[in-house]
């Protein structure tokens, strides 16, 4: 037993001594991800939570472990060790922590035994290690946690196909962020009946001004968790940069794809702020930046793996091949678009461009359409009906951008279509278009 590792595993696992989990490490709000997890809990198959830096995975776990030590499971049955701090990232890393708690706790077997590894994406060969204890011990649960979506999602499925589940944990969502600042209102789900939304909105309407004050924050700062309190946007978009931006682009990707231009993946990321949600040529962005569309089209495989971009494809239906390669660029959080274009409040031109992102995160939105002159900014697949969604925050809406979605709707046979406005609500029954303002549209994801 190697007593430097023992020490290790004791710091890391206080709940060995104490039977509790410290406030400070589980804290008080848990995200919609963590229900959905206790699902899947007293399954065998590991669990994976991946998702950007600093969205709460660590946290998530320790709320894990509070959660079965108040079920009565033997807090000296829970292992929890993060490899972000270890210095040594070789495979046998896995078995000597194992083999140390083995051997200090005197197991006999594993059963009913639970293993979080947090950041498990920084030790070599990993998936092996993982999946040798999974098929030997079939009373061991192993939860892991990453930010590098390559190594936790491809990989992973390569070598432990039917034996995990994955989650993602992304950014606070509009509702999210409310809840962790302590702020009430009655939960909906979404649904496109019309009388469903009407109820609903009826429902959120009592606190409607209060819901302005909250998104106006959320717009301008974004979801990480550790600045929904923040009153500086400064001292907000430093924490962006510091913690997430930089460790990413400057540490994470080289370290996992072993690049040699880091930089250059900043500068495709200040492209795409200065613009979410426009087409992305690879060609064009790779002539501005004096590279190949290869290396372009390589860089921005490495944003949307460590979870800093999403692309939206255009629809495959019948029109030029071409067109259907088109993809729109977002980033996955919108306040790392406030970083990266310098301002604390943007222009009016950028911030319709910044809602539409952020509609398109809430929607997990992968389709958009485009077709000549007809474009909507999602097509969102619901059961097998194609609703067409289109983001305009402006005042007063254009007759040309409701033709639009009507035409997008005739063409797929759409029995509803939706435009998310600033501040405009109505269900017309003619056209059976739903539109919805900012402030409720978000809270029904």
């Amino acid at each position: 037993m190697d007593e430097n590792t023992l020490d290790l595993l004791i710091r890391f696992n206080e709940w060995w001594k104490t039977g509790i989990v410290r406030k400070d490490l589980k804290k008080d709000n848990k995200r919609d991800l963590f229900n959905q997890i206790l699902n899947y809990l007293k399954d065998k198959q590991i669990l994976a939570i991946y998702g950007l830096r600093r969205t709460g995975k660590s946290t998530l776990m320790y709320q894990l472990i509070d959660h079965l030590i108040s079920n009565n499971i033997d807090p000296k049955n829970i292992l929890y060790i993060s490899f972000d701090e270890l210095l040594t990232k070789q495979t046998h890393i896995i078995d000597d922590v194992l083999e140390t708690y083995s051997i200090f706790m005197g197991k006999k077997d594993w059963k009913n035994t639970y293993l979080f590894f947090d950041e498990i994406q920084h030790i070599d060969n990993w998936q092996a290690i993982i999946k040798r204890y999974y098929d030997i011990y079939p009373g061991l649960k192993i939860i892991i946690s990453g930010s590098a979506s390559l190594f936790i999602k491809k990989k992973s499925r390569e070598s432990l196909a039917g034996r995990i589940y994955e989650f993602n944990l992304k950014t606070l969502t509009f509702r999210e962020f409310i809840k962790i600042k302590n702020i009430n209102i009655p939960e909906t789900t979404w649904s496109v009946q019309p009388d469903e939304i009407q109820k609903a909105y009826q429902k959120l309407l009592l606190y409607k001004k209060d819901l302005l004050v909250q998104l106006h924050d959320y717009i301008l700062k974004g979801g990480f968790i550790e600045v929904t309190s923040e009153e500086s946007l400064e001292k907000v978009h430093t924490y962006i940069k510091n913690s997430i931006l930089d460790r990413i682009i400057f540490q994470d990707i080289p370290e996992t794809f072993e690049i040699r231009e880091p930089t250059l993946l900043l500068k495709i990321l200040h492209s795409i702020s200065a613009n979410p949600g426009g087409i992305c040529e690879y060609q064009n962005l790779g002539t501005s930046l004096k590279v190949t569309r290869q290396t372009i089209s390589n860089y921005m495989s490495y944003l949307e793996e460590a979870f800093l971009v999403r692309l939206t494809e255009n629809y495959t239906g019948s029109y030029l091949a071409g067109t259907r390669k088109a993809k729109k660029a977002y980033l996955t959080d919108h306040g790392i678009i406030h970083v990266l274009h310098g301002k604390e409040i943007p222009e009016d031109h950028l911030l319709g461009k910044i809602v539409e992102n952020i509609v398109v995160n809430h929607m997990n939105a992968i389709q958009f359409w485009r077709a000549g002159k007809e474009e909507v900014d999602i097509l969102q697949t619901v059961d097998t009906e194609k609703i067409p969604v289109e983001v305009k925050y402006r005042q007063e809406l254009r007759e040309k951008d409701v033709q639009t979605i009507k035409k997008v709707m005739l063409r797929f046979h759409a029995k509803n279509g939706i435009m998310v406005t600033k501040d405009m609500f109505n269900i017309e029954q003619d056209t059976h278009i739903l539109y919805l303002p900012l402030w409720f549209f978000l809270l029904l994801y």
